[in-house]
């Protein structure tokens, strides 16, 4: 879900939280169901106090747009709640016209804004922004499985507007962006909750963790440690290095991220790859993909 906030403007952020997530919802890229961001994952994203969107999203549950559900999350409601709400698209944009209006954009400037907005390029809009190029290449490949081409860069560029970027890296890729940029955080699944089921892992076999990514290499060998895997089990391989297939089949399972498992695709040994990017954050970018091809 993309916003955009006008820090300047006499309408309240908390108004314009209201009004942009009804056009999303009402231009079906929110869809019925949809999760929304947590109240902290929205503040934080878009630098506004968390009491601003706690208040935002209580009035679009007033208004039944979506349904705060304790213990669980916010989300977009169903297509019988939403029947008895007006959905009207022409009814929402002129909803910001009005909006506009107050805040002093006249109806002229808003039409040019959003005709320039409609008019710019879209194939180059969408950046994975990672200072890490190892970890770069595995987000890439794991986005364009999903069918989400992007352009892989080390620092945002001036003309960055789209960019997607892990959110340990937010706080210090958001000051470096241009003026009107909007960044969609990237959530990285922790390696110890989806090797979880495959533990514990029996003590008397080799099991390999191949990755070009260090931090990959890392954060499995912690938690297989952790398990009880004793350290002569346990075999680390940086997959940049020229006989790495050969030293992973020799174990009797592989650990590794999706890049490595293209790799050892003929191999006899078992494959265990695992995805860093999790199911929700996937749906979020195919949304903002579309919107931006559509």
């Amino acid at each position: 879900m993309q916003l955009w906030l006008a820090r300047d403007s006499g309408v309240s952020l908390r108004e314009q939280l209201v009004t942009q997530i009804k056009l999303a919802i009402a231009a079906n890229q929110l869809a019925p169901g949809a999760k929304l961001p947590s109240t902290r994952e929205l503040a934080r994203r878009y630098r506004v106090h968390a009491n601003t969107v706690s208040a935002a999203y209580q009035q679009l549950e007033d208004e039944r747009w979506i349904d705060l559900r304790h213990g669980s999350g916010v989300y977009v409601r169903t297509r019988e709640h939403l029947s008895a709400t007006s959905t009207n698209a022409d009814a929402l944009v002129s909803g910001l016209l009005a909006t506009a209006l107050n805040a002093g954009v006249s109806r002229s400037q808003l039409v040019a804004a959003m005709q320039r907005e409609l008019a710019r390029p879209q194939s180059a809009q969408l950046v994975l922004v990672e200072p890490d190029p190892e970890l770069g290449a595995i987000l890439v490949a794991e986005l364009a499985a999903a069918e989400i081409a992007v352009n892989l860069i080390g620092t945002p560029k001036p003309d960055a507007r789209f960019v997607l970027a892990r959110a340990s890296q937010i706080s210090a890729v958001g000051p470096t962006l241009p003026d009107g940029a909007h960044v969609t955080s990237l959530q990285i699944r922790a390696i110890s909750d989806a090797l979880t089921p495959y533990l514990p892992l029996p003590k008397d076999v080799l099991v390999a963790v191949a990755s070009r990514w260090s931090g990959f290499l890392e954060s499995a060998a912690a938690v297989l440690s952790s398990a009880g895997l004793p350290q002569d089990a346990l075999l680390l391989i940086d997959a940049r290095e020229h006989d790495w297939k050969q030293r992973a089949t020799s174990s009797a399972a592989v650990i590794c991220d999706v890049v490595s498992a293209k790799a050892l695709l003929s191999s006899s040994s078992r494959i265990i790859a695992f995805p860093l990017l999790s199911s929700e954050c996937l749906s979020e970018v195919e949304r903002l993909s579309r919107w931006l091809r559509s």
